[in-house]
């Protein structure tokens, strides 16, 4: 079966690691870490070497698994956050969109920029919704971290697994 999600560099060897979570299981670069979320419905943050810290941002991927009250299909739950994130994320600029496919069924993903506190982000989100859950997972670095980083992202969502 073909896919819609691009993948990284032809002839990249990136060695990596499964993550386990709560109902899902991820691939991620051997050189990254996870770690156990403190807070709400985020399942796991995997993070950078510190050496790739730029502009005070580590590049970090989480995963949020989010309780939905009501039925919602892929693409609702998208366009509802993407206007929730618009609205609450100061200086939102979306930068692209599409559609892709995780774990063999339609997604979701937007690429924006927006500013924390004075510190410029830029993230890319992919959506997917199975059955009452919101699947979210975001990739974070700074403007200039971004595109060198991204193939991390798309390792985790090529590999992402719903059990």
């Amino acid at each position: 079966p073909s896919s819609e999600t691009p993948t990284g560099p032809s002839g990249s060897s990136v060695g990596t690691q499964t993550y386990e979570g709560d109902g899902y299981s991820l691939s991620y670069p051997a050189s990254w870490t996870p770690s156990q979320p403190a807070t709400g419905f985020v399942g796991g943050i995997i993070s950078a070497p510190p050496a790739a810290r730029q502009d005070g941002i580590l590049p970090n991927i989480n995963v949020v698994l989010e309780p939905l009250r009501l039925e919602l299909s892929t693409d609702q739950y998208y366009l509802a956050s993407k206007q929730t994130v618009a609205g609450m994320f100061a200086g939102f600029e979306l930068v692209d969109q599409g559609r892709t496919r995780i774990d063999g069924q339609p997604a979701r993903w937007m690429d924006y920029r927006w500013h924390s506190q004075g510190t410029a982000l830029r993230q890319r989100q992919a959506y997917q919704v199975r059955g009452d859950t919101g699947y979210v997972i975001t990739f974070t670095a700074s403007p200039s971290a971004f595109e060198e980083h991204l193939g991390s992202q798309l390792i985790v969502e090529e590999s992402f697994r719903i059990a």
